[in-house]
């Protein structure tokens, strides 16, 4: 994503704490940091959602919708719609899809070069995740992997795995 798109997207004071960061870990600061989890579930009871806020899995008449709000320009989305082993869930605000969280399973999975490891057929990848700024600090995120790990567990796929980054 182009620096002009990303201020736009995240606006301007979180765009430049990002600069600074990725300019401060050049010139020897302390770099970011990626975090791997790992979670066993059974499936999880879904979060209550405010009014006007839905969850649901995405289908092929989300493709044009999930590809324009796209946050991630590395991923593309016809790889989670209609895929047979990985998937993507949507939050919705009066029909207006304002995040999301991916998944897949059954694969190699590459890391953003950090690494590779084999996705057995009870294991699943979160992400990627993203939220609209606007509609952050509502839980929603937490709402859609929730979400995730209950649609996986009724797979029988148990175990996940995701990573984050410490710059996020």
């Amino acid at each position: 994503m182009r620096l002009f798109d990303y201020i736009k997207r995240e606006g301007l004071r979180t765009a430049a704490e990002k600069i600074i960061n990725k300019i401060g870990s050049k010139l020897g600061g302390r770099s970011s940091e990626t975090v791997f989890l790992c979670r066993e579930s059974q499936g999880v009871a879904p979060i209550a959602l405010s009014p006007g806020y839905q969850i649901r899995e995405m289908v092929e008449s989300d493709i044009d919708e999930f590809r324009e709000f796209n946050f991630f320009p590395h991923i593309d989305v016809r790889d989670y719609i209609p895929a047979r082993k990985d998937g993507a869930f949507g939050c919705f605000k009066e029909g207006r899809l304002i995040g999301y969280v991916c998944y897949e399973s059954e694969k190699i999975k590459e890391i953003h070069g950090t690494g590779r490891f084999a996705l057995s057929q009870n294991e699943a990848w979160i992400g990627p995740c993203y939220v609209d700024r606007v509609h952050r600090g509502k839980g929603l995120n937490k709402a859609l992997v929730q979400a995730v790990a209950a649609s996986l567990a009724q797979k029988g796929i148990i175990t996940l795995f995701t990573s984050i980054n410490g710059a996020n």
